[in-house]
């Protein structure tokens, strides 16, 4: 008689379901930050003196739904400001490089195959 294998195929691994949930739930997270924070922000920066209300859904459905008036060109900037910082804050997290190069810049072009033979081409 055989014994069922009980075992899973990669037990400290994540499932792609898992993955999905965490992405949706960091995005919806992401979105309703930026909306809470460009519309609070937007409107003092404008000086509306527009009541935005402290929750962050009641906020975003109040937006949509009409009831709350976006603050103009202010709430873009934060917008744009906040996107800007979050792609600095990713450069420097994921920073610049190759795979199997251990430092970026003209070091990193020397030693990777395809960027030193493009480096050294004449055209």
């Amino acid at each position: 008689m055989s014994t069922p294998n009980n075992r899973r195929r990669d037990p400290g691994g994540l499932s792609g379901d898992v993955l999905l949930l965490w992405s949706g739930i960091v995005l919806i997270v992401v979105v309703v930050s930026a909306i809470y924070a460009a519309m609070h922000l937007g409107h003092r920066i404008a000086g509306t003196g527009a009541e935005v209300p402290s929750n962050p859904f009641s906020v975003l459905f109040g937006l949509l739904g009409g009831h709350l008036a976006w603050p103009g060109a202010a709430g873009w900037w934060v917008l744009g400001g906040g996107g800007g910082a979050v792609m600095v804050a990713a450069g420097v997290l994921v920073g610049p490089g190759c795979a199997g190069c251990d430092a970026p810049g003209p070091a990193s072009i020397a030693r990777h195959p395809t960027w030193a033979a493009a480096a050294t081409s004449k055209t």
